[in-house]
This record gives structure tokens, sequence and C-alpha cells, in this order.
């Protein structure tokens, strides 16, 4: 009998160290979301907002909407308040489509881009004017409380996570490459949210890395493109397709991290 004075429980200290993923779901989820983050920055713990020992973020689809948006706010030191209403008012107003498509018609727009011209890729152009025209490395180089990000999608190669993240490999298993990790500093959020977004029969898919990188002569993407896996591009679609609640990447992050999450609450 294991004697309990002897080999203690690990402590605890629940809301001290925590993970939210934001399922997929369209704008219920994003709103859904936005009201959890709003909650979260309301209720304080130990003097401070219970919002800012949220460590880990994992979205997808509707979610990575407002997680994305909102990583990238703070990461540029911008308050909640800031956020929450540029946010709110852009799920209000209800142009996404009407942008998307104004994109989507434009001839300029697809004489000027690295993107194939398609309603996905215009509605990426419409993410990056409406939510955040950052890029990952905005996320990378300014820290916040937010420790580890992952913004989930779908390849179509093998059917596998495809996952846009600041900690650990970018992609998946398969596809891992330094050169593919090295590239993504470069990537647009709105492009990630447009990915996990992407859903079927609605979109096309976006391609790995023709429709991410604007230098399509930069020896880091020649040296992707050389590869089997990637020669002829990597349809990327809908996070949901595989995890609708994003909890994989979120336990994946966990496995490497030193300081544990005490609490990983699943938002769906």
């Amino acid at each position: 009998m294991v004697d309990p004075k002897n080999n203690p429980d690990p402590k605890i200290n629940l809301f001290e160290n925590i993970a939210l993923t934001f399922s997929g779901g369209g704008y219920r989820a994003s709103t859904y979301s936005l009201g959890v983050l709003s909650y979260f920055n309301k209720v304080q713990f130990k003097g401070k907002s219970l919002l800012e020992n949220v460590k880990g973020l994992s979205t997808v689809s509707g979610g990575t909407l407002t997680g994305a948006t909102y990583a990238y706010h703070i990461s540029k030191g911008k308050d909640f308040e800031s956020f929450y209403n540029q946010f709110y008012n852009t799920l209000k107003e209800d142009k996404l489509l009407e942008i998307a498509l104004s994109k989507l018609d434009s001839e300029d727009i697809w004489k000027n881009t690295h993107k194939k011209r398609s309603l996905i890729n215009a509605f990426a152009l419409a993410y990056a004017e409406l939510l955040t025209n950052g890029t990952f490395k905005d996320l990378k180089d300014n820290k916040s409380h937010l420790e580890d990000i992952c913004f989930n999608a779908t390849d179509f190669s093998f059917g596998l996570a495809f996952r846009f993240q600041t900690t650990g490999a970018f992609g998946n298993y398969k596809l891992k490459n330094t050169n593919l990790t090295k590239l993504s500093n470069e990537m647009k959020i709105a492009d990630a949210i447009a990915s996990s977004s992407c859903f079927p029969t609605g979109f096309e898919p976006l391609v790995m890395p023709d429709d991410f990188v604007s230098d399509h002569n930069s020896d880091t993407y020649i040296a992707i493109k050389s590869q089997d896996d990637f020669q002829k591009g990597v349809g990327i679609m809908d996070g949901g397709i595989v995890d609708n609640q994003g909890i994989g990447s979120v336990m994946l992050a966990n496995k490497e991290r030193q300081n544990k999450y005490d609490l990983i609450m699943v938002c769906d």
C-alpha cells in the first residue's frame, strides 16, 4: 500500500497555468470564444485578470478568427478593450463576405499577388484587411501571456492536423521540415485564419507553400518546393475535419512544457 505521507499527490494550482481551446462552428464559435475571453478578462484571480494566466491557446475554424486576432493584438501591446471593440464591431458590421467578393472580382488585385485567384484567397485578403495583417514573426518576437499558440488546419495530402504554431514544429510529422518552420516567420496570420476556416464544399484548399509565401524566388521557398511532398503543393483546409475542438494540439504542446498546464478548458 502506498503511504500518502511519503508519496503525496503533486500539488495542483488551478487557474494559474491555463490552456484554452476554441472550437470551430462559424460565427457562433467566433462570438462564443469572444465571450469566453471577455469573461476571463473580467474575473480577478489573486489580484489580476484570470486571462493573464492563460498560457496556451489552440483554435479551430471560427474560433481561429477570434483567437488569432486576440493573439496579434496582445503581441502588439494593445489592451483587451481595444481588441474587443475592433473584433465585436467587425462581426456586427458583417462585411466580410462583401469585402471578400469585391476582392475576388478585382482584376488588379490578382495581377499583383502571389496568390492564386480563388474565393478562399479572397477571404484571406479580407481577413488581413479586417482582422490582422501581421505575420507569425510578430507572434514569436513579441511575447505575451500566451506561451503556446496554435491555429489548427488539415492537410489534404495525408489527412492530418496541420498546425500553424509558435512553438514546436510547423505543420505535422509527415510534412515537418526546418525550411517550413523557417518560412513560417513571414506567413501572414490572416492566411492561417483562412486555412483553419476553409470548410469543404464551400472553398477549395489553400496551397502550401505557394499561397502563403510572397517571394517564390527565395532559397527557402525553392528548398521546400524541391521536396517530393511539396512539389505540387499541399492543400490546406478546415481544422475541424480532423479535430474540431483543437484538443490534440494543446495536449501535444503540454507534453513539451516544463511547467505543465493545471487546467485545459475546451470551449465548444
